[in-house]
């Protein structure tokens, strides 16, 4: 691939969506290809002549497009995932999080502070409605961030002074259900077994809703019950960033290090699988193909980050400069 008339046509490779500085308009975007084992930085500003926006948060592909989360820009991006080419985007948000398809003409957007899914049309790139996430939940009304679909729901993470999961139907864009787990779910992953699992920071010291020691809860996604709570050992430890291998049969998470555990343990692991190198990681994922590890490392929040490969087996492969503040994952196969 060529830095200038970009083209990953036929490339394997993992995108790496560097968040930027907050209120600074330096997010980026940069792609490790697999074939040539390069890093290209700054592609979104290569191919398009501007940066992407206010702080970059997730990233998706479906349907050879990828959807960008621009948090505090209120928008998301859409690009060619081969030139890295704006095709469109959605505007008008509040402060998207995540992107979540069901299919070509339906899709929806999670939001921090807007209190309700957005929907919109993938065709036709525009806004179609939005979801009332509301109910009598004491503290305030829900904020939503990650989102998994299973069958024909959609589950939905409200971690900003929340304990809840949402369940939404597609077929009716209706939330049918909630599920109570531990203060503050900050990521879910469903196991070959049918299984969510999520894992919650637990909150903050101070905070109005009060705080849980963290917790990976395993819940049966047919029947929506709780089946096993894992608590963390101090009500001060704030894992982050639950991802799942491509079998769905090992769970991975940051927490002084990185962990893994296989799906079908009763306990949490003792020590971590990766040790902490220079500083704590700030994001992880696993390759869903090769089991790599992929950890970023925001470094002092300021200067360009790194990004860390490990082997399946926990030996580090190598590292390479990235963006400011490297935050999520999105591979391309």
């Amino acid at each position: 691939m060529k830095i200038a008339g970009l083209d990953f046509s036929g490339s394997d490779g993992v995108f790496i969506i560097n968040e930027g500085n907050y209120t600074y308009d330096n997010a980026s975007l940069s792609f490790l290809e697999f074939q040539n084992h390069k890093i290209y930085n700054g592609i979104f500003f290569a191919a398009n002549g501007m940066n992407p926006g206010d702080v970059a948060h997730s990233m998706i592909i479906y349907d050879n497009r990828g959807y960008i989360t621009i948090n505090n820009s209120g928008k998301i991006l859409i690009i060619d995932p081969n030139t890295v080419n704006m095709v469109g985007k959605l505007t008008g948000l509040v402060s998207p999080r995540y992107v979540h398809i069901v299919n070509g003409r339906k899709g929806y957007i999670s939001d921090l502070y807007s209190m309700k899914i957005t929907l919109f049309d993938p065709e036709e790139n525009k806004l179609t409605g939005d979801i009332n996430v509301q109910n009598n939940k004491p503290f305030n009304q829900h904020s939503t961030e990650q989102m998994i679909g299973y069958k024909e729901l959609v589950f939905i993470a409200c971690w900003s002074y929340d304990n809840q999961i949402l369940v939404l139907d597609t077929l009716t864009n209706q939330v049918i259900d909630s599920i109570n787990v531990t203060k503050q779910p900050n990521s879910l992953v469903i196991d070959r077994y049918n299984k969510l699992w999520v894992l919650s920071d637990g909150g903050f010291a101070g905070s109005g809703f009060g705080q849980d020691t963290a917790a990976i809860t395993r819940i049966d996604a047919d029947n929506r019950s709780v089946e096993m709570v894992l608590p963390f050992p101090s009500l001060n430890d704030s894992p982050i960033d639950l991802v799942i291998n491509g079998t769905a049969d090992t769970l991975y998470f940051l927490y002084k290090g990185i962990y893994r555990m296989p799906v079908t343990d009763q306990k949490l692991p003792d020590k971590p699988y990766i040790q902490i190198r220079n500083n704590d990681y700030y994001s992880l994922a696993v390759d869903p193909v090769t089991s790599i590890v992929y950890a970023g490392d925001a470094i002092d929040y300021q200067q360009n980050g790194l990004v860390y490969r490990f082997s399946p087996n926990g030996e580090m492969i190598d590292s390479f400069l990235v963006g400011i503040n490297p935050g999520a994952f999105c591979f391309k196969y």
